[in-house]
């Protein structure tokens, strides 16, 4: 009687082998959503670049583009709490007043038609708003403050 199983041509063979490979399929997207589900651009800039943002910072727009070497573009637009802003890359203290250098307003411009941001005449208006530059082996990081002050735009150019 227990023998019967094993003399039905192989049908239970096929079936756990299909059983299997669905449970395999089904683990692989789970992880795979998991992943998805995880991926913060602001927890990203945040291990790139080494700094800290406010509990509250979260991304409203996040675009990317990279090649097959790793260097591309990256922008995020980030929004927080001025208030809460104190002691992390948002605080104003540390930030530039004045225009962009040109190499600056170059990254900008080009991340803008990369990645079809279509950020129009407001693009020109962020040349002379707060800023700052983070340079590091990752590429360099352009963090500018917009005239509403509780919006950041992050421009990345990988290296």
């Amino acid at each position: 009687m227990g023998n019967r199983i094993w003399k039905d041509d192989g049908r239970v063979g096929t079936i756990i082998a299909i059983a299997f490979i669905t449970a395999l399929v089904v683990a692989g997207l789970w992880f795979g959503w998991a992943r998805y589900q995880s991926y913060s651009p602001v927890l990203n800039l945040s291990q790139r670049f080494s700094i800290s943002f406010p509990k509250d910072a979260r991304a409203i727009v996040s675009k990317e583009e990279e090649s097959f070497h790793g260097d591309g573009y990256r922008y995020v637009k980030i929004t927080a709490d001025p208030g809460k802003a104190n002691g992390t890359i948002l605080d104003g203290r540390e930030y530039s007043s004045g225009r962009l250098s040109r190499e600056n307003i170059r990254i900008v411009k080009e991340t803008n038609t990369t990645l079809q941001l279509d950020l129009g005449t407001q693009l020109d208006d962020l040349y002379d708003q707060p800023h700052r530059e983070i340079d590091n082996e990752n590429g360099t990081l352009i963090i500018i403050r917009d005239a509403d002050s509780s919006e950041w735009h992050f421009f990345e150019c990988l290296i």
